[in-house]
């Protein structure tokens, strides 16, 4: 396997390629409510279960408290139902991404209308894997959240068990969601159905593991390099708070106006170019495997 090829063509379909931008720019929009869902479930378990001092906090926690379990129940039950067609929604823009990136490799462009061609047969196979595999990922995302919330205080070492397994289940999720990944491809580029999508990633990333990781390693410099960028605003603001209220935050909503286009270009690039990259090496790796 070339690699340096492999990221030289990447980086031209990447900038070539403009459907591909706008498909992850659609996805970025689709991730909204799935992580505003899954975040305020997760800030609400930490603020019933952490010790609060705040009285402002505690009546509003109180509040939270005094919502009956059932009810509860019922939200989770509904944000679940969301999670799961996000999900369903953003793997068929991840594969109509992946698709694009492969007809681009073989001839040089792709279209939008192209990208999103995938055929009733593999939209089929995609919501099956969301409502599988995603399922699962979704699931082990928000049920100890949940747990936490019935529990509240009324169980504080039951309250510490759930963290600790919510800690555990993080490595999980996240190699979990690096298999769905691969999953996918199979679906998108050779048409596979989930069942046999499965078998064929165990070979692939026998493969080409090296390549994968090291893809993995660029998302998590990516990542790293871009909450640097958000940071910078407030080590540039807070001195001048310190002593001007008034003009410090001022500097700090001009300095994240800046930063924050920034953040989001730079975000988006990186998420073009390694889906292209996870693209690209997978064909390569199926390949070798023939």
């Amino acid at each position: 396997m070339n690699l340096g090829l492999i990221i030289r063509d990447s980086w031209r379909i990447t900038w070539r390629s403009r459907p591909l931008w706008l498909l992850t720019l659609l996805l970025f929009a689709v991730f909204i409510p799935a992580g505003v869902l899954s975040f305020s479930f997760s800030a609400v378990a930490t603020a019933i279960t952490f010790p609060i001092a705040d009285p402002q906090l505690l009546f509003f926690i109180g509040r939270l408290q005094s919502v009956p379990g059932p009810a509860w129940v019922s939200i989770a039950f509904v944000a679940f139902i969301v999670l799961i067609a996000t999900t369903a929604v953003a793997l068929i823009l991840q594969a109509a991404t992946m698709r694009g990136a492969a007809l681009a490799a073989e001839h040089g462009k792709v279209s939008l209308s192209e990208a999103l061609r995938l055929g009733r047969t593999r939209i089929v196979n995609i919501v099956k894997l969301s409502l599988t595999f995603g399922l699962i990922i979704v699931a082990l995302g928000l049920l100890p959240s949940l747990a936490l919330i019935l529990l509240g205080d009324k169980s504080p070492l039951g309250a510490r068990l759930i963290n600790l397994a919510q800690t555990g289940l993080t490595p999980l999720t996240t190699v979990l969601n690096f298999v769905l990944l691969l999953a996918l491809m199979s679906i998108a580029l050779e048409d596979f159905t989930p069942r046999k999508a499965f078998g064929r990633v165990g070979n692939v990333f026998r493969v080409g593991w090296w390549a994968f990781l090291l893809v993995v390693g660029l998302s998590g410099l990516a990542a790293l390099i871009t909450a640097i960028i958000l940071v910078i605003p407030v080590f540039i603001a807070m001195p001048v708070v310190i002593f001007e209220a008034r003009t410090g935050l001022l500097l700090f909503a001009l300095s994240y106006a800046c930063a924050g286009p920034i953040a989001i270009g730079f975000l988006l690039f990186t998420a073009v170019f390694t889906l292209v990259l996870y693209t690209l090496i997978y064909r390569e790796a199926v390949k070798l495997t023939s």
